[in-house]
């Protein structure tokens, strides 16, 4: 995906902050244009619901909690899903090409669909909780 960091206004509340970068259109667009250009639309379908479905999670939290410190909490646990979701599809898409010399390209484009979630997320995760949320990912891998 080309599309870089996610600036977020330091004053701006973090449910406000959550609708903006998680705007429909704007994510339709970015991941038809960054990720699903010339994809099987069949493919394409499918990845784009799955991403989408994602998506809506995270804004579900955002409409249903209306506290902010308990908001954080649950961004960071969507954040982890994501996180987890990415890695389990990327070890997959490893082993395939270590196996067959080829990969699943459904797999490959929803693990680029929630690494894109990730980092419109990642921002505004707190540092502390970013943090330790890498070093267990981490630990679990050594």
């Amino acid at each position: 995906m080309t599309t870089g960091p996610v600036t977020v206004p330091p004053t701006e509340e973090l449910s406000t902050q959550v609708r903006r970068i998680l705007s429909a259109e704007e994510f339709r667009t970015a991941l038809e244009r960054d990720l699903l250009d010339g994809v099987d639309p069949e493919i394409a379908a499918r990845v784009f619901a799955k991403a989408d479905g994602l998506r809506r999670d995270v804004l579900g939290q955002v409409d249903n909690i209306p506290m902010e410190e308990e908001l954080q909490w649950t961004i960071a646990l969507s954040y982890m899903e994501l996180k987890a979701q990415w890695l389990q599809r990327q070890v997959r898409v490893c082993y395939e090409e270590m196996m067959t010399g080829s990969c699943s390209k459904e797999v490959a484009l929803e693990a680029s669909a929630a690494s894109y979630l990730i980092s419109l997320i990642e921002p505004l995760l707190d540092a502390e909780h970013l943090r330790r949320i890498r070093e267990l990912f981490v630990s679990q891998v050594d």
